[in-house]
């Protein structure tokens, strides 16, 4: 083997492993921001405040839209993803009930 085969061949086992490890380092973006406690209290309180300020028709209207939202996402999932949602909303809706 030639130096230069094998500079090449080093360097290419070199790009593969630091390609490897930088893929496994970085943080799964969920899409979702992490709030702490207290913003997820203020931004419950915000949207309370809001709909309260709604009439109850424009109320209505806002939660129709929201459940087509969440349907229409639902749909574009795939049939494992669907199914994971569906029972971690499950679980939420028997938590609430539980108290």
């Amino acid at each position: 083997m030639t130096l230069r085969k094998l500079m090449l061949t080093g360097m290419v086992l070199l790009a593969t492993a630091t390609a490897a490890t930088f893929a496994q380092t970085q943080p799964v973006y969920s899409g979702h921001p992490r709030l702490t406690p207290e913003q997820k209290m203020a931004r419950k309180a915000e949207m309370k405040a809001k709909l309260d300020a709604m009439s109850p028709q424009e109320r209505k209207a806002f939660r129709q839209a929201h459940r087509e939202h969440r349907q229409a996402k639902l749909a574009a999932m795939s049939p494992e993803k669907r199914q994971r949602v569906l029972a971690r909303r499950q679980l939420k809706r028997e938590k609430r009930q539980q108290g």
